[in-house]
């Protein structure tokens, strides 16, 4: 018995001998294999350093393919298009290639590792088109060449319907074809200047007329907000006509006028026609020939409608002209003579146009009309009924009012611009309703004679105020 029990106490000894050894080894073979693990995943060459280099590999590919992609497009864009210069001009509206420094370089995304996220990218919002005298000038993206060159006025439209519509040159050859005033869309036309002026050109700064053809203290210093379009491009758009009522937010723009044949909004007034106009959502101006223009315009409704003709444009922005963009119009339109006496190119009180189409109504002395008519074919200045004095015209009434194919910068309306005045002797000035800020307005009216207020004729007004002689004219960004 004893025998038995220490052969069985040896045995079980031996057996929990065995059995630490195993577990020992067993460990020891799981320490190996969990470090083989990690270092299969977590190594210099593990799964996940070879994911992490599998994503970095698929997005250099991304941004290769869009590199590749972006090099394409600018082929394309520019692939056999002729180069355009005073010594080689091209025809006006043709395409050419776009200058270098009218893209703009979206730089790359790098992230926090050092990776690049987006390639950089050559950008531009513009095609390019020659102007016939050697010169290249952006077309915003949706927008169309219709026709004219630099000497004639370059126009161009939003509706794809209007292009190239009077491209070219007549039967002869030589003369460029007139654009006329049957197009879709709400048309511009380029105003070429320069920062410098360099090589005769327009230099971008505002101009003192002389004489007596400002009736108050003005803003002189050039607006910046236009100098880097015009470092860019040397030039900048300007409405074809005075803002149009034809979409603020009439179902028929004869409705506009209905309210201004009573007295009690004469001259001064704004009618709640117009003001209803105004707070809409939908309001906004059009640049078209035979609206009837946004008169009864006030500073502030000038600003807001200039700016809402195009809020969701990707391409572009708009805004109410400046001082300074008159200025620089007027000196591109007009010779010296015509813009300090406008009598024979404008809608004033002494003088007579042949009108051609559209509406006019007569307005009487309390500033209250008898209704907008149809245009008679060669009828001069409509027919200033018996009691009425002046007469208002519809947009683009008449050929003999335009210049570089923009109409009626001489007469018809006044027009607002972001221009500041110094009505320093207004101080005292009775209606406290009125805002004491001031802004010039220019061109002259149907209502004042075209020696005393010309084209060049700088006049203060209130900005809260309006009246039936005075409205607006966009000017368009590109971005």
């Amino acid at each position: 018995i004893k025998e038995n029990k220490k052969e069985k106490i040896k045995e079980l000894k031996n057996n929990r001998g065995i059995t630490l050894i195993a577990l020992i080894v067993t460990i020891i073979v799981l320490i190996i294999l969990a470090g083989l693990s990690i270092n299969l995943i977590l190594g210099q060459n593990g799964i996940l350093e070879q994911a992490k280099q599998a994503k970095q590999n698929y997005e250099q590919a991304a941004i290769d393919e869009e590199t590749q992609l972006n090099e394409a497009y600018d082929y394309m864009t520019n692939y056999d298009l002729p180069q355009n210069s005073p010594e080689n001009p091209q025809i006006a509206g043709t395409p050419v290639e776009i200058p270098n420094n009218w893209y703009t370089k979206t730089p790359k995304i790098i992230d926090e590792n050092g990776n690049v996220k987006t390639a950089s990218t050559n950008v531009t919002y513009v095609i390019a088109i020659a102007d016939g005298l050697g010169n290249t000038i952006p077309v915003p993206d949706g927008f169309f060449y219709v026709g004219g060159n630099l000497s004639s006025g370059i126009v161009i439209s939003d509706e794809k319907a209007d292009e190239n519509k009077y491209a070219g040159y007549e039967a002869d050859g030589t003369t460029v074809k007139e654009v006329g005033v049957d197009l879709v869309g709400n048309q511009f036309v380029w105003i070429p200047c320069t920062l410098d002026g360099a090589n005769g050109t327009i230099k971008y700064e505002k101009k003192d007329f002389g004489g007596t053809y400002a009736n108050a203290g003005w803003d002189n210093q050039t607006d910046g907000i236009e100098e880097a379009q015009i470092r860019k491009y040397s030039g900048f758009y300007i409405a074809r006509y005075e803002a149009g009522l034809g979409e603020a937010g009439f179902s028929n723009p004869m409705q506009a006028v209905t309210a201004s044949t009573n007295s009690t909004y004469g001259w001064t007034w704004q009618s709640d026609v117009y003001t209803k106009a105004n707070v809409s959502s939908t309001a906004k101006p059009t640049s078209k020939a035979n609206e009837i223009p946004w008169y009864h315009a006030d500073y502030f409704t000038a600003i807001e409608m200039s700016k809402r003709m195009y809020t969701t444009n990707t391409s572009v922005t708009s805004g109410l002209v400046t001082g300074t963009q008159w200025d620089i119009m007027l000196q591109y339109i007009a010779s010296s003579s015509e813009y300090t006496s406008s009598g024979n190119w404008g809608n004033y009180n002494d003088s007579s146009i042949t009108l051609n189409r559209g509406y006019y109504t007569n307005v009487n002395s309390s500033g209250t009309t008898d209704g907008f008519k149809a245009v008679t074919s060669g009828q001069v200045s409509g027919t200033r009924a018996t009691n009425y004095n002046y007469v208002l015209l519809s947009t683009g009434a008449s050929d003999a009012a335009k210049r570089k194919n923009i109409y009626d910068v001489a007469g018809n309306l006044w027009e607002w611009t972001t221009e500041a005045s110094y009505a320093t002797n207004y101080k005292n000035y009775s209606n406290t309703n009125f805002d004491e800020n001031t802004h010039m307005i220019r061109g002259g009216s149907f209502n004042n004679a075209s020696g005393t207020n010309p084209a060049c004729f700088r006049k203060l007004f209130y900005a809260a105020n309006t009246n039936a002689l005075i409205g607006f004219r966009v000017a368009l960004y590109i971005k």
